[in-house]
């Protein structure tokens, strides 16, 4: 296979199947894309150039065909009339990639264009920017709230010094479920000691954080574990 090789001014090359008139069927489509709160939405009836089909018709069959597959990912509203997010899509082209092995390098080309049309569109950068922003001084603000609402370690329950920094911990991972970063529920105020003392402790281990893990950590230690009932407690 091919390695990926990036130019001097940060291209990209890709040799597809398609032909002239399917890859105008792209161009056209990313004027087209519905762009609601940083997610992005394409039309139903625009999707017979993604699915490689010479009518809008054909394309609506297909839907129907592998609706199981698609259904969690249609929308349906006064905002959002008849279209489906694109991790649908992805999902049913490399479906149809395995059905039709014929096809399958054209489907998955279809793929990697539909990517790549969602990812550079403007507006979804902008929009993801702002909810980006918005998260950030969302989570910097309820950490804030917290550490001055906590006068103790809510896992060795010992009172914060001068000389110790307060450490908001994450139970499950951000990165895991970065939805969880602004949440109350997920997030504990913890001697800075015992914040690095864990996550060495979950990497010698190879664990997720999560948790399952900081439980078994805080018995391992003899810590609390009453964050478990009532995390904001104390």
């Amino acid at each position: 296979m091919p390695k990926i090789s990036l130019s001097q001014d940060n291209e990209v090359a890709l040799q597809v199947t398609l032909t002239a008139g399917q890859v105008a069927k792209f161009n056209s489509l990313a004027n087209k894309l519905i762009i609601r709160n940083g997610a992005a939405y394409i039309p139903l009836n625009e999707l017979h150039g993604v699915l490689l089909t010479n009518s809008r018709q054909s394309a609506k069959n297909i839907i129907n065909a592998y609706r199981d597959i698609v259904r969690p990912f249609l929308v349906d509203t006064l905002e959002i009339p008849e279209a489906i997010a694109p991790i649908g899509i992805y999902t049913l082209l490399e479906k149809l990639a395995v059905d039709k092995s014929s096809r399958a390098l054209e489907y998955r080309a279809s793929l990697t264009l539909l990517a790549y049309i969602v990812g550079s569109n403007p507006q979804l950068a902008l929009q993801a920017q702002t909810i980006g922003n918005d998260q950030v001084r969302s989570r910097a603000l309820t950490i804030a709230r917290l550490k001055r609402r906590h006068r103790f370690c809510q896992l060795c329950r010992e009172q914060f010094g001068n000389d110790g920094r307060k450490h908001a911990h994450h139970i499950i991972g951000e990165s895991e479920r970065p939805d969880l970063a602004a949440d109350e529920n997920n997030i504990l105020i913890i001697k800075e000691s015992i914040h690095d003392a864990y996550h060495a402790w979950v990497n010698e281990r190879g664990c997720a954080i999560s948790g399952a893990t900081l439980r078994n950590f805080a018995r391992h230690n003899g810590y609390s574990t009453d964050w478990l009932n009532d995390r904001n407690t104390g």
